[in-house]
């Protein structure tokens, strides 16, 4: 059995699961419903589903090693569409949804440029040269000391509390 098959069926339980919650609660009153009683089951089942994928994610990511080559061959021109659009506003000062147009009818003469400088040049936040991860790791671990101290906090008081 092939990985991606594994997957595949994962993501269509998963989303027959969640067709299952929206057809259970479309139309309900607002207010208590009985059928409402009928979305655990799908809940439980979802949040199991997604448990054992991140189990095995965890697992297997850690061991994936990328191919450049292949990598590198699924670079193809009309990957960079956008960034042909984004190059004509910038030149010929055209709005950008018809420099979309133009690149999308002639995305066949887009060339492939330099994967790595386009990388970089992609600097606004969230991008893929500027992930901004230094800033998450930051606040990762303010949210660590936060929840640390509130833990610490507990520990306090409920040993206050068994002691008394």
């Amino acid at each position: 059995v092939s990985t991606q098959s594994t997957w595949g069926g994962r993501a269509a339980r998963f989303l027959g699961l969640r067709t299952g919650l929206c057809a259970t609660t479309i139309g309900l009153n607002s207010g208590y419903n009985r059928d409402v009683q009928d979305t655990k089951a799908l809940l439980i089942s979802a949040t199991q589903l997604a448990e054992g994928c991140l189990a095995v994610l965890t697992k297997a990511v850690p061991t994936l090693t990328p191919v450049r080559e292949r990598i590198e061959g699924a670079l193809t021109p009309d990957l960079y569409a956008t960034d042909a659009a984004f190059a004509l506003v910038r030149e010929k000062g055209i709005p950008f949804r018809d420099a979309y147009v133009e690149v999308g009818q002639h995305v066949d003469e887009v060339v492939v440029p330099d994967h790595e400088a386009t990388l970089r040049n992609r600097t606004h936040a969230g991008s893929t040269g500027n992930l901004g991860l230094s800033a998450l790791v930051a606040q990762v671990e303010a949210e660590r000391v936060k929840w640390t101290a509130l833990q610490s906090n507990l520990h306090k008081q409920w040993n206050t509390l068994t002691e008394a």
